[in-house]
């Protein structure tokens, strides 16, 4: 019956330190998930206010055209 009970310890042996390296995988895999998200968000408020700054820099060069013709008259 020792056997038995070697091969049992052995086999929660392996099982326990697949479990333990699971676990680094997941936990990897959430960090990783955890920075991509905050780089998404970070790239976002980017787009943004770049879209703002256009927004503003067309509205000046319209307005400036406007200034011009009614200059020329």
């Amino acid at each position: 019956m020792g056997g038995g009970e070697s091969q049992t310890r052995l086999l929660q042996s392996r099982i326990d330190s697949l479990e333990k390296h699971l676990l680094e995988i997941h936990n990897s895999i959430a960090s990783y998930a955890t920075k991509i998200a905050k780089t998404r968000d970070s790239a976002d408020l980017v787009a943004t206010n770049i879209k703002k700054l256009e927004d503003n820099v067309i509205n000046e060069i319209s307005l400036y055209g406007e200034f011009t013709r009614k200059a020329k008259k």
